[in-house]
């Protein structure tokens, strides 16, 4: 059983955020960043704490960005985390996402659910999705 806790300090996140490979965000993001969030989640499983996922409004645009940690990766953490995001928001028309190309394993659960690559850097691919997909 998955759940979703919503109710976190900065502090906690980054506690619990900084040590994945994967996701990076924090690195550059202070803790007003996080309060202006529109959504954040921590996710636990019934033993520990999972991954993170949250939703930002920036320039207009939706963001998305979530992170399962690596001891729970392929076991659908992240398709739960990314469908949950999804039903949160109903205003935006379009949502946003970055991606490192090497992390492929994520790279196909966003184009598998809706995503395509609008453009890229060397390292990063940037995505998009239309929210009535």
């Amino acid at each position: 059983m998955i759940k979703y806790e919503t109710d976190f300090s900065y502090d906690e996140a980054i506690t619990l955020i900084k040590h994945p490979k994967h996701f990076r965000y924090f690195e550059s993001r202070n803790e007003n960043i996080f309060n202006s969030h529109l959504y954040h989640v921590l996710v636990k499983d019934e033993l520990s704490y999972v991954g993170y996922g949250h939703l930002d409004a920036e320039l207009n645009k939706l963001w998305l960005g979530m992170c399962i940690f690596d001891s729970h990766q392929s076991k659908g953490y992240g398709k739960a985390v990314l469908n949950h995001l999804l039903n949160i928001q109903t205003i935006y028309s379009k949502i946003n996402l970055t991606v490192d190309k090497e992390n492929i394993a994520a790279v196909n659960l966003y184009i598998s659910n809706g995503f395509r690559i609008i453009s890229q850097t060397d390292k990063i691919y940037y995505c998009e999705r239309n929210y009535n997909v």
